[in-house]
C-alpha cells in the first residue's frame, strides 16, 4: 500500500465554496445567448473545461478560440461576481494546508478554470503559497473527467498518480481522478451525498479530515 505523498485540490467548490458567483457568471454568459441556465444545469457541467461547455451547451458551431474567447469573458464575469459578493475559505481548509505542510506532503492544484481566475482565487484567499503547482485549463488539451489534468499534477510533482490523493467536490473531478488510477476524497460544497458515491472518502467539511487519516487513505 502507497503512503500518500502529495494531495491534488480541484478549486472551485474546493479551496473555496464559490458556487453562488461562479453559477451566476456562467447564468449571466448564458444570457448573452438568450439561454435560461438552471442550477441543475449548471450542477451537471461543474468540473468541465470552459470552452467544452461553451461548446456543448452555448454555440456549438462556435471554433476552438471563439469558445476560449467566451469561456475569458464568463471568467470575467465571475472575478465581478466575487468583488461584489466576497469569497472565503472554505471552513477547516486552512488549518489542513498548515498540517500538510508541517509534514513535508507536496501539493499543486487542478482545475478547469483559466488562469488568471485561478489565480485571482488563490490571491483573494490568501493561500497561493501553499502549492508548488498549478494547472488550469490552458495547460491540458482534455478536460475532465479526462484524468490529463490531475495526472499532470502528479508528474510536475514528480509522484506517481497512486501517490497522490484528489480533493474534489464534483462527479466530473472524481472521474478524472479514478480515471487516472488517483485515489479520491469528495466534499459535499456543491454536490449531495448520493451523486459522489465514486468517491473513496466523502466528508462533509475539512473539519472531519486530518493528516494521518489522510495520508493513509
Amino acid at each position: 500500500m502507497n503512503m500518500i505523498k502529495g494531495v491534488i485540490f480541484d478549486m472551485d467548490g474546493v479551496l473555496t465554496d464559490n458556487k453562488e458567483q461562479d453559477f451566476t457568471a456562467w447564468k449571466r454568459l448564458f444570457a448573452d445567448f438568450n439561454i435560461d441556465l438552471t442550477f441543475e444545469g449548471y450542477k451537471s457541467f461543474t468540473g468541465m473545461k470552459g470552452d467544452a461547455i461553451v461548446l456543448k451547451y452555448i454555440k456549438p458551431e462556435a471554433g476552438e478560440e471563439e469558445a476560449i474567447m467566451l469561456t475569458y469573458r464568463k471568467e470575467e464575469y465571475f472575478i465581478e461576481e466575487i468583488k461584489k459578493n466576497k469569497i472565503e475559505p472554505t471552513k477547516g481548509i486552512e488549518r489542513l494546508l498548515n498540517e500538510l505542510k508541517k509534514n513535508n506532503i507536496k501539493m499543486g492544484i487542478g482545475t478547469a478554470a483559466m488562469e488568471f481566475k485561478a489565480i485571482a482565487i488563490l490571491e483573494e484567499l490568501g493561500i497561493k503559497d501553499f502549492f508548488e503547482i498549478l494547472v488550469s485549463a490552458e495547460k491540458v488539451k482534455k478536460g475532465k473527467p479526462d484524468p490529463e489534468t490531475y495526472l499532470k499534477v502528479a508528474e510536475y510533482l514528480n509522484l506517481k498518480p497512486e501517490e497522490c490523493v484528489v480533493i474534489e467536490d464534483a462527479p466530473n473531478g472524481i472521474e478524472a481522478a479514478k480515471n487516472g488510477g488517483i485515489k479520491c476524497i469528495a466534499i459535499t460544497t456543491t454536490h449531495e451525498e448520493s451523486e459522489l458515491k465514486q468517491a473513496d472518502k466523502i466528508i462533509h467539511s475539512f473539519d472531519e479530515l486530518n493528516v494521518n487519516e489522510l495520508i493513509h487513505l
